[in-house]
C-alpha cells in the first residue's frame, strides 16, 4: 500500500511540475506623436482590425489570457500589412519582411515584466517614424 501511495504522490508531483505555466501578455501601441493615429490591420486587402490612438497616449491591441499552454504573443503575421495613417493619409505601411523598425519584429517592442509570467509589450510610434518634424 505504501508503494501505491508513493507512486500516486510521484505522479501528482510530475503532473504539476510538467504543466505549462500560465502566461499573460498585453500588447499596446504607443502614439508619441502630436497627431491622432489610425492603425489598420489588413488581411487579403480587407481591414480586420482598426484602432485610433490619440496623441501621446497608448491603446491596447491584444490581451492574451493566462490560460495554461496559450502562446505568449499573438502572431501579427496573420495580417498581410499594418498601416498607420494620419487624416486618411498613409504614413507607414508595415509588412512582415520590411527592414528597419517594424511592428512585426518584437525586437522593436518595449517589454515590461509586470509579474511572474505577466508581460506588457509596447510598440512606440514617434514623429521620426512618420517623418514629421
Amino acid at each position: 500500500m505504501k508503494k501505491i501511495s508513493e507512486l500516486i504522490i510521484t505522479f501528482l508531483v510530475f503532473f504539476f511540475v510538467s504543466c505549462d505555466p500560465n502566461e499573460c501578455a498585453t500588447l499596446y501601441i504607443k502614439n508619441s506623436t502630436n497627431s491622432v493615429l489610425e492603425v489598420n490591420f489588413y488581411k487579403q486587402n480587407e481591414i480586420i482590425k482598426n484602432v485610433y490612438i490619440d496623441e501621446n497616449t497608448q491603446e491596447e491591441l491584444f490581451s492574451k489570457s493566462c490560460a495554461t499552454g496559450s502562446p505568449l504573443l499573438p502572431n501579427l503575421n496573420t495580417y498581410d500589412s499594418i498601416v498607420v495613417s494620419i487624416n486618411d493619409i498613409h504614413k507607414i505601411v508595415y509588412k512582415e519582411n520590411k527592414s528597419g523598425k517594424n511592428i512585426y519584429n518584437y525586437e522593436y517592442w518595449i517589454i515590461d515584466e509586470k509579474g511572474k509570467r505577466d508581460y506588457e509589450y509596447t510598440f512606440e510610434i514617434t514623429n521620426q517614424d512618420l517623418n514629421i518634424k
